[in-house]
């Protein structure tokens, strides 16, 4: 099985994936390595313990607090824009700033299918930033047949407004894919879902359609 044909199969699945550790907050010399700088995008990986690599991502967009969780709440829209993403759904919603939500992938055969289920929470420290965390929750769920249950599943997005009208975005990535893909592919895949999802992600954000939509709970800085 070649490497192209493997890695539809995490293409998004580090879009949700993050690990929480005091190490997230690292620098370079921490461990991280420049992986791409292209497009307003920069990727960075480190490597874990666990053979999979921990990412970091950065970008700056012109758009608003408030639109990007409007673009995450819109869930029937997911599918168009993140890699991979075959469906997403709110299975409970524990408050106005929660949610349970369960994520279906679509893999190339021979290879199954993947689902994560997570806890999506965000709070606003202040009014001029956000932060979105996404924590496992796979056993949330019974596994479905014909699905691959992904673990360890934590993602962290960190959105400040800048005096200009733009936001920078920070993102950090962890996740085990679980089955049996050869560490070092689904580590390449990933690298390359980010990329592609923070592309996508810098086109959603500056739509109107997000931008210009307000937000129960989520304060635009002013």
């Amino acid at each position: 099985m070649t490497a192209k044909r493997c890695s539809a199969i995490f293409r998004i699945a580090c879009l949700f994936a993050a690990l929480c550790s005091a190490g997230m907050h690292a620098q370079a010399d921490d461990g991280w390595r420049l992986w791409k700088d292209r497009d307003g995008v920069e990727i960075y990986s480190r490597k874990t313990d666990s053979g999979y690599v921990e990412i970091r991502a950065n970008t700056t967009v012109s758009t608003t607090l408030s639109a990007f969780i409007a673009l995450l709440n819109d869930t029937a829209h997911i599918p168009q824009w993140m890699d991979s993403v075959s469906q997403v759904s709110v299975i409970e919603k524990p408050g106005i700033r929660s949610d349970l939500v369960h994520t279906r992938f679509r893999a190339p055969w021979p290879v199954a299918d993947r689902d994560m289920v997570t806890l999506s929470e965000y709070h606003q420290p202040d009014p001029c930033s956000l932060v979105l965390e996404i924590s496992d929750r796979h056993d949330a769920l019974p596994a479905l047949e014909g699905y691959v249950r992904m673990l360890d599943v934590q993602t962290r997005w960190t959105l400040e407004a800048q005096a200009d009208g733009r936001v920078t975005v920070d993102y950090l990535s962890y996740a085990n894919p679980s089955g049996n893909l050869p560490r070092w592919m689904a580590n390449q895949a990933s690298l390359q879902a980010t990329y592609r999802t923070l592309q996508a992600l810098r086109r959603e954000l500056s739509n109107e359609r997000y931008t210009r939509r307000a937000v129960e709970g989520v304060f635009n800085c002013t």
